[in-house]
């Protein structure tokens, strides 16, 4: 963590606590990003805010240096003034001291894969009084484009694939296992990254999944498939059944899972989403993913100095 326009850091006060970050006084911050995060088509920008009393100017950004916050794009929630230069004026915060949730799409306003390093948050109050600005559940994601990613047979198991894409969706038939191979801008850290995605299917096969591999397009190695719906049990020691499997009804049902919780190794050599459905027999059976997100920077940490920790 470090002073954000050092000029207006003049008198900061913060404390991080329980995945809430709470600013008063005259309070600008910058906090370094576990891994450079880069502006997709797809990226977005969550939170939730909270104030008691609003004051001049309340927000959150992302920049690329430290010294000048002129320079960068900052998202103002709440505060009387009006700022000038490249501050985009949201929706502002009800005032009602709940949490309030905000969705930031940052293609439309920042430059596409332009690379960012630092979460910003600013509290500015130049008089003595008592007022706050707290933030949790601070998210930086990017879904994945799988029109964009080369795909590849995966694991062997690929003999009667059928696969259609589209920009953020992926819909399987038959035996088809695939991976895609990440952009090089989805490095994933042990420590922070989670998966979340949403699944459909019109009937029930043997294994229908969502996971990561690593290796080559030529040498797809499995480091875990989380199996969300199907009739099997793998023998395979890299399939995890998911407690909340899918419920059957043909309808989108969200998940989200923290890696941490189910992997020992280091996520830097995840080369690799990897789809299954395993489907032996001929029948109607499907495997649907869309809006699949690897989370790159959640918030702020207590325990992590200049890192950012997991957003829950």
């Amino acid at each position: 963590m470090t002073s954000y326009s050092p000029g207006q850091d003049v008198e900061p006060a913060l404390t991080i606590a329980g995945g809430m970050t709470v600013l008063s006084g005259n309070t600008y911050k910058a906090f370094r990003l576990p891994c450079d995060f880069t502006i997709s088509q797809f990226s977005t920008l969550t939170f939730e805010f909270q104030s008691p009393k609003q004051f001049e100017v309340q927000g959150i950004g992302i920049a690329r240096q430290t010294h000048d916050y002129t320079q960068e794009v900052q998202f103002k929630v709440y505060g009387t003034q009006t700022p000038d230069l490249n501050w985009v004026v949201a929706e502002q915060y009800q005032g009602s001291g709940k949490w309030q949730k905000y969705v930031f799409r940052l293609a439309e306003y920042l430059q596409l894969h332009e690379p960012y390093y630092y979460l910003t948050l600013i509290h500015d109050c130049d008089s003595n009084a008592v007022s706050a600005s707290a933030f949790t559940d601070i998210s930086l994601q990017s879904a994945l484009d799988f029109d964009a990613m080369p795909v590849s047979p995966a694991v062997g198991q690929d003999s009667n694939p059928m696969l259609t894409t589209s920009a953020s969706s992926a819909v399987l038939h038959g035996s088809t296992w695939k991976a895609f191979e990440l952009p090089s801008e989805f490095f994933v850290s042990r420590s922070y990254a989670s998966l979340s995605f949403e699944f459909q299917s019109w009937g029930e096969c043997e294994i229908h999944g969502i996971g990561l591999a690593t290796g080559s397009a030529n040498d797809i190695r499995p480091i875990v498939l989380f199996q969300v719906y199907g009739t099997q049990t793998s023998t395979e020691s890299w399939v995890v059944k998911v407690a909340e499997q899918y419920y059957g009804t043909g309808d989108w049902q969200p998940y989200r899972i923290w890696l941490a919780d189910y992997l020992e190794l280091d996520l830097n050599t995840v080369h690799f989403i990897m789809l299954a459905h395993d489907c032996d027999e001929v029948l109607q059976s499907d495997s649907a993913f869309r809006n699949v997100v690897l989370s790159q920077a959640p918030g702020p940490a207590s325990d992590e100095g200049d890192t950012m920790g997991t957003a829950v």
